[in-house]
């Protein structure tokens, strides 16, 4: 069974605990403790060393110095465990708010040590807020080594941003060209039911006149010509009429499914144009915001918020 060191959460004494197990209790004050508060509150007080840190290998060790608490915030940064991290560097901001590894500290909480760069825009403005009190209150020296590690970073999110805006663009332009070329494609189709309806009206008139031409010629010969001339004439018409009511009926109504389907066409162009700005406008923002970080940062208009 392996044991690990914990801090009792109620008077504070140094225990030999179980990770295993979910509880015990003090052998101090007999007081019952979840372990896993008991280690944290250990590792929150005692963590001195987190080089090529190992879940199972921690080095720990007494003590409540500055140092370890920034190694007891670095070590849950590194855990993932962003909040509780958070906490102990802004306690340490209030106690020791002249060294500037402590806002540093705060920073790296909310970027993941400078590895998240895809922040939104208030935790930017955030980390922009503990950047300049951290530069304020460091070293000359201090001031230079986080001022180019900060102006890197911005530097990675603002690009990020330009990135995803120019996809984003992208994509919206590929989308609307899309839709656009089915719209094309059902006003086509739209103007070739058109077309067929005035096809058969010419080729009924057309008719007519070789029908009517041929029985004024008739008539100078026969009455029997004339007559079944007149009679195909009335034929041709009637099939004619009838031909042109089914194809109407019919034309009207792939017109309107048509209609349907581009009025639904335009909605979706319209939808995407809306969904297209206010995802641009947000990657705009931050690159806005990151330009105006940057120039701030580059002429040290660094003033605590």
């Amino acid at each position: 069974m392996n044991f690990v060191p914990a801090r009792c959460t109620q008077c504070n004494g140094i225990l030999k605990v179980d990770p295993e197990k979910e509880c015990a209790i003090c052998s101090h004050c007999n007081t019952p403790f979840i372990t896993q508060k008991a280690i944290n509150n250990y590792i929150t007080n005692n963590v001195t060393n987190i080089e090529n840190f190992n879940a199972d290998k921690l080095i720990i060790e007494d003590g409540t110095s500055l140092e370890n608490q920034l190694k007891a915030g670095d070590t849950y940064i590194i855990l993932k465990d962003f909040d509780y991290a958070r906490k102990i560097f802004r306690k340490l901001s209030q106690n020791f708010p002249y060294d500037y590894r402590t806002w540093w500290g705060i920073i790296k909480t909310y970027n993941n040590d400078f590895q998240d760069f895809e922040p939104n825009i208030p935790t930017l403005s955030r980390i922009d807020q503990f950047y300049r009190k951290a530069y304020i209150v460091a070293s000359d020296s201090d001031k230079e080594k986080i001022k180019e590690k900060y102006k890197a970073y911005i530097q990675v999110v603002t690009a990020n941003a330009s990135d995803k805006k120019q996809s984003l663009t992208e994509e919206y332009d590929s989308k609307k060209e899309d839709l656009e070329n089915q719209k094309n494609e059902l006003l086509k189709e739209k103007e070739n039911l058109n077309f067929s309806f005035g096809t058969i009206f010419s080729v009924f008139f057309c008719c007519l006149s070789i029908i009517s031409a041929i029985g004024i010629m008739a008539a100078y010969k026969s009455l029997l010509a004339f007559s079944l001339c007149i009679f195909a004439l009335l034929f041709i018409l009637m099939a004619c009429c009838s031909i042109s009511e089914i194809s109407e009926k019919k034309s009207q109504s792939k017109k309107e499914v048509i209609d349907t389907q581009i009025s639904e066409i335009d909605v979706l162009i319209e939808n995407s144009l809306k969904e297209y700005e206010e995802k641009a406008d947000v990657f705009i923002k931050l690159i806005n915001l990151g330009e105006n970080i940057l120039y701030n940062t580059e002429n040290s208009q660094n003033v605590a918020v």
